[in-house]
């Protein structure tokens, strides 16, 4: 049985790993960031290894200061395949850029509008937006536009 006290002191000790994480994960991101910032400027695969790299520190963080494990039932496809993932936290999408080689994301054309980000994400093969084919708009309102049938001519 757990004492308060202990409980208490469980929570103390989340709170400092949680704090320590973050600056240790953020404070090392800002180079590998920086430099796949410059990759972006070279060539699609060179951002590719900068992102994986990246994400690797994510994972060596989060298992060594967290204590985070990961667990994969199956084995992670090398080829294409398709793969869903149940979306629950940014610990996934991050170790997404880990656990494949390249992975291909489906996003909302939404992110596509994130400065710098949205416009590199665009620019990349493996980027497919759910944005629906655009649609004529009426000129006073954000309503679709709709054709009108005429009224037939009576004689």
């Amino acid at each position: 049985m757990t004492t308060p006290i202990g409980r208490g002191m469980t929570t103390v000790v989340a709170a400092v790993r949680s704090a320590l994480f973050m600056v240790v994960f953020y404070l090392g991101s800002v180079p590998l960031i920086a430099v796949a910032a410059v990759a972006g400027l070279i060539s699609t695969p060179a951002v590719i290894a900068a992102s994986h790299t990246w994400a690797g520190w994510f994972a060596w963080t989060a298992r060594v200061i967290l204590g985070i494990r990961y667990r994969i039932v199956g084995t992670v496809p090398d080829h294409a395949a398709l793969v869903a993932l149940k979306h629950q936290s940014a610990y996934e999408t991050i170790m997404i850029l880990w656990l494949f080689r390249r992975p291909a994301t489906v996003l909302k054309a939404e992110l596509l509008g994130i400065p710098l980000w949205g416009g590199r994400r665009a620019r990349t093969a493996s980027s497919r937006s759910t944005a629906p084919a655009r649609r004529r708009r009426c000129g006073r309102c954000s309503r679709p536009a709709t054709r009108r049938k005429r009224p037939a001519a009576r004689s």
